[in-house]
């Protein structure tokens, strides 16, 4: 009679015999979020920058939420033509003192950015009034900031909990004066918020590391109508790049042609404001917002920051990449870039 016998195991408990331990479960299976609140950033008196705040070394930083809120009282006048997003001049965050993973002002965020975030590009940040005019009232500035692309794809997650990781938060808070010339600001300040994955037990469970999720914003002034020419940097690999040509509470489309032009001659996206607007209606399911272009190579694949990468642009393939834009006169020029930064190719 034949007589079962249980396979040898080796010291580690693996079996023996069939070529090793099993592998490493997934990432998925191996981590989980937690939502981490740390101490308050407030707005100094009269603005200007706060202290930074160094993020703790823990976990996988997968997101920061910031609950940005303060209050205007008194009589104001000669408003920002902004709006309360111009309270906020500039949130940074800054990998080893020298990398920034992110650097965008209050109106670069509001107006252009916030409409690209996660799942299908619903406004997830509705209950801020970043647009409106300043007014004798509370404001909400809420910002998120994601470093994984989306929240189901870990591509873009910091390891904090590494000696050789440094990662702060910065705030540069408007001067009163630029953002009303009357009026009183009162318990500005920001709430950060982690969102955290937890280190798996097992190395080999750890997602690739390798790529950096980056956004940056500048802006230029435009004296007079006639053709910017923005040259994109090249060595990453561009998700989104969007402008600001007219953005403002009062927001007007102030360009007539929006072109992305690669080696001096292929276009491959040529638009006017009526296929910005279709577009845009295509991609998020309502209008779009007055002033904005945007170039979207994540989007286009139909499920918004959860799609496919079959439109992502390599700009290591390029000699010359740039975007084409004639504004019809004298503004502010705002471009948004979002990318991913190949840590081994640098």
């Amino acid at each position: 009679m034949a007589v079962a016998v249980a396979p040898a195991r080796n010291p580690a408990g693996a079996v023996m015999g069939n070529g090793g331990p099993p592998p490493a479960p997934p990432f998925d299976q191996s981590t989980r979020l937690s939502l981490v609140k740390l101490a308050a950033i407030t707005r100094p008196v009269g603005g200007g920058i706060s202290p930074g705040l160094q993020l703790p070394t823990n976990g996988l930083l997968g997101g920061l939420l910031l609950k940005i809120t303060g209050t205007i009282g008194g009589t104001v006048g000669a408003v920002n033509p902004l709006g309360f997003s111009s309270i906020v001049k500039r949130v940074t965050l800054t990998l080893n003192s020298g990398t920034v993973v992110f650097s965008m002002s209050g109106p670069g965020y509001h107006y252009i950015y916030r409409d690209w975030l996660d799942a299908g590009y619903v406004d997830c940040l509705g209950q801020s009034n970043g647009r409106t005019a300043i007014t004798a009232t509370g404001a909400v500035l809420d910002m998120y900031i994601p470093m994984q692309v989306n929240l189901r794809d870990p591509i873009g997650l910091l390891l904090l909990q590494n000696r050789q990781t440094t990662l702060t938060l910065g705030i540069e808070w408007e001067a009163d004066v630029t953002v009303t010339a009357t009026g009183t600001f009162t318990s500005f300040q920001a709430v950060p918020y982690l969102l955290n994955y937890s280190v798996p037990p097992n190395p080999a469970s750890l997602p690739p590391l390798r790529y950096i999720h980056q956004v940056l914003e500048d802006s230029r002034s435009q004296a007079a109508a006639g053709t910017i020419t923005y040259d994109i940097p090249r060595g990453n690999t561009y998700m989104r790049i969007g402008h600001g040509c007219g953005i403002a509470v009062a927001g007007a489309d102030s360009f007539t042609v929006a072109q992305l032009r690669v080696n001096q001659s292929n276009y491959i996206w040529n638009s006017d404001i009526g296929s910005q607007d279709m577009m845009f209606r295509i991609l998020h399911g309502r209008a779009r917002p007055p002033g904005v272009i945007l170039y979207d190579f994540l989007g286009t694949s139909g499920l918004g920051s959860y799609g496919t990468t079959r439109d992502l642009y390599d700009s290591n393939r390029t000699t010359d990449f740039q975007s084409v834009v004639d504004p019809t006169g004298a503004l502010t020029f705002y471009t948004v870039r979002e990318q991913l930064v190949d840590l081994k190719a640098a």
